[in-house]
């Protein structure tokens, strides 16, 4: 039989044995599961295992299914095994119309084609090294790999002032290149709420931060600090591709359900490099049972990882807890309440964590929360802080009384120190204590820096700052500590680099979104002053707030009628009460109005408002140095008059 024969045969019995049509239907329809699998995969959050095992029996069944076409056909009878073309068969295929005999091929190469795309799809998700490198050009961007959170790198472990990891303008210290994460690295992603009320996902989130912060005290384990890991709450992210953006070898994920006195937990560790599960249990107690819980997910981890971590018994774990679970309950309210930063955020933490106290008065965290919340709360509510000095000043001792070996309560004593007693020796003291017990406790390393700020060197600020942002990338006040002491160091350019990174990832938080506009304006960044402009108006609650544009045009060009503008727009600004008084006076000072920005000063520094410590050295208030009111505040404090940019542009 010739060449020509064979060839016809053989495409006449796959047309008649309805392969090609098998081929196109099977090759479509495996697009369809492959693509409604991610979805289901992604929603429910299955694990990853869920996708590999659909798409491995998508290819495997492929070659399986074209055999059966093949070998069997639909008959009358039933499925019967299908019996060979006979010459004269062949001959009358062959002699069919083109058009007859090329549609089945066709149908073929579009399904083939179609499973080959959804494959190519499904292989091609976020975690192959291709997204690796494409993933380093985001807008936080400039942000290199979070550092992991651990104690084992001492507080006087100080980097150099170059040594950061999120590139700024002017920062040629950033590497390109990844290392492959520690294997003894991971991030606590928030648990999953799975409980009836929507209102307890601060109990869900809470579970996971003890779990987190338990993990954290092992010198053994890089552990994710939980503003990055919390960040990523609402993502539908491969964990693989999780494991990328955080830096990390391993991912801890989880679900609650509470009911009455019970709770169901559920957690899993994942190895973040292929998504397989390397341990995963359930557990369901009394609720009463909730540290228990904590210690055996912990324990079950660091059996996992093959770390040694604190134990129940252990100082500074016994010293994160409270026999009373209602205590605790509120406790964990108060934290969520205060992390949003907002009036109602912080009138709600109080509220929470005098009642934890109230509950059990010997619950040593719930007095640090209520330090940092009254400090917030003449931020955010009250420019008078002194009828909460105080109440801040002991709870933040009690604090320490209680749980000596917490970074928290030293951190809480070190802001108290710093903002409403100006005891910046004592503040430093106690920011150096916090960190030497748990160098992964974020928020001291950007107060931290704000003290180094506040007291003219720039050069320990900037640093600390990095290493704040370094340790916590997601953290908005780390990237707001670092915008300011590059402010004060005369880097403006590279300090709105910063303070717009803050404000992404708070565009709740109005203060930042004023600071943005303030620094364009010293820097004379008038395209980006217009730009900033509305978002301060909205965070200073102005009713139209496009007319904070008329006070860039009222800096840019001072007529009578701009400036007549201006103060009105600041008249107005007063009365709704929307901005803390440093920020009016920084106003005033912008538009020539020296008198008004003194006398502003001056009632802040009478209200004792946390804000003042700024005077010596924020850039925004360098327009009222050298006048003796002015002056005489700045040496009350304590403070340089001036900082290192200030004084850079006066030789």
């Amino acid at each position: 039989m010739s060449d020509t024969h064979s060839y016809q045969r053989f495409f006449a019995e796959l047309r008649r044995r309805h392969v090609f049509r098998v081929a196109g239907v099977y090759g479509a329809t495996a697009f369809v599961v492959l693509q409604v699998a991610e979805l289901l995969g992604q929603g429910l959050r299955m694990p990853d295992t869920f996708l590999t095992v659909v798409t491995v029996l998508a290819i495997v069944c492929f070659p399986i299914a074209l055999l059966f076409a093949w070998a069997y056909e639909r008959t009358p009878d039933g499925v019967q095994r299908t019996d060979m073309l006979t010459s004269g068969e062949v001959s009358e295929l062959a002699a069919l119309p083109a058009l007859r005999r090329w549609p089945s091929g066709i149908i073929a190469l579009v399904g083939v084609s179609m499973f080959a795309v959804g494959l190519w799809l499904t292989l091609d998700r976020p975690g192959d090294s291709g997204d690796r490198a494409e993933s380093g050009a985001t807008s936080a961007g400039a942000v290199g790999e979070p550092a992991a959170v651990t104690p084992n790198s001492g507080a006087g472990d100080e980097p150099a002032a170059g040594a950061f990891s999120a590139s700024l303008p002017g920062d040629d210290t950033g590497d390109d290149s990844r290392a492959a994460a520690p294997t003894t690295s991971i991030a606590v992603l928030p648990f999953v709420n799975m409980s009836d009320d929507p209102a307890d996902a601060y109990f869900s989130d809470g579970l996971a931060e003890e779990i987190l912060n338990l993990l954290a005290q092992s010198p053994e384990l890089k552990v994710t600090a939980r503003t990055s890991s919390f960040a990523l709450r609402d993502e539908q992210e491969d964990v693989r591709r999780i494991g990328e953006m955080l830096g990390v070898a391993h991912v801890l994920e989880g679900s609650v359900r509470r009911a009455g006195d019970r709770v169901r937990v559920t957690a899993q560790l994942i190895d973040a490099s292929d998504g397989f599960h390397e341990w995963s249990e359930t557990y369901e107690r009394e609720l009463v049972d909730v540290f228990a819980i904590q210690d055996e997910i912990s324990g079950a981890i660091a059996e996992a990882l093959e770390v040694t971590i604190a134990r129940g018994a252990s100082p500074e774990v016994m010293q994160r807890r409270t026999e009373d679970l209602e205590a605790y309950d509120y406790y964990l309210l108060g934290r969520h309440a205060w992390a949003q930063r907002t009036g109602e955020g912080i009138e709600a933490a109080l509220n929470h964590f005098e009642r934890a106290i109230e509950t059990d008065p010997e619950f040593g965290l719930a007095y640090s929360g209520l330090a940092d919340a009254l400090d917030a709360y003449a931020y955010f509510v009250s420019s008078d802080s002194r009828g909460v000095v105080d109440r801040a000043r002991g709870a933040a001792s009690r604090a320490v009384e209680l749980a000596p070996d917490l970074a928290e309560g030293h951190a809480s004593r070190g802001l108290i120190a710093m903002e409403f007693d100006w005891n910046f020796e004592e503040a430093e003291r106690a920011f150096d204590q916090a960190r030497e017990l748990n160098p992964g406790y974020v928020p001291v390393w950007h107060w931290a820096a704000d003290l180094a700020t506040i007291l003219g060197d720039s050069e320990q600020a900037i640093a600390l700052a990095r290493r704040a942002v370094e340790l916590d990338p997601m953290s908005q006040m780390s990237w707001w500590a670092l915008g300011a002491a590059l402010a004060v160091d005369g880097q403006l350019e590279e300090a709105l680099v910063a303070t717009q990174r803050a404000a992404d990832l708070a565009p709740g938080a109005g203060a930042i979104n004023v600071t943005n506009l303030n620094l364009a304006l010293i820097a004379q960044d008038w395209t980006r002053a217009r730009g900033f402009a509305p978002f301060a108006g909205s965070a200073l609650r102005l009713p139209n707030p496009l007319r904070m544009v008329e006070f860039v045009e009222a800096v840019q060009h001072p007529t009578p009628e701009s400036l007549a503008n201006a103060r009105a727009l600041l008249h107005e600004i007063d009365r709704i009460g929307s901005t803390t008084l440093s920020s009016l006076a920084e106003f005033h000072a912008m538009i020539g109005d020296i008198d008004t920005a003194v006398a502003i000063t001056e009632q802040s520094y009478e209200a004792r408002n946390p804000e003042v410590v700024w005077v010596g050295t924020w850039v925004g208030l360098d327009p009222l140095r050298g006048d003796p009111r002015f002056d005489a505040i700045v040496e009350k404090i304590g403070v340089p008059n001036g900082g290192s940019g200030y004084h850079r542009g006066r030789q």
